[in-house]
């Protein structure tokens, strides 16, 4: 019988969630992300993967304003770039803010993002 790579991740992800280091219940940011990647893995994907926006970019309906600080050391603006450079493979409009001198968030510069939303 050949060994299932899978069940060890999926064995973890279990392991997770009994020990209260990954709760299900409140689906905190951090658990629920940490829960997707273990399934992902188990999946045999990785957690980009599921949780990537430029796959979904086609399916866009409505409107949509993305901004993005660059100097955000969370998320690299690449990962913005790549949403709209699908936006725009996909034909769908879009607003896109860059600040500048921001982070992660909008700083002294969220006066200016209330107003454009």
């Amino acid at each position: 019988m050949k060994p299932n790579k899978n069940l060890g991740v999926l064995c973890l992800a279990a392991w997770l969630v009994l020990t209260g280091l990954v709760t299900i219940i409140d689906l905190s940011f951090s658990g629920l992300g940490t829960i997707m990647a273990v399934l992902a893995i188990a999946a045999g994907k990785d957690n980009y993967d599921v949780e990537a926006n430029q796959t979904m970019a086609k399916n866009l309906k409505g409107r949509l304003l993305l901004a993005h600080g660059m100097l955000d050391d969370n998320v690299p603006p690449y990962n913005t770039l790549l949403v709209v450079e699908e936006l725009i493979k996909a034909n769908k409009d879009f607003d896109l803010i860059v600040f500048p001198s921001q982070r992660h968030g909008y700083g002294s510069q969220a006066y200016y993002m209330m107003r454009r939303r």
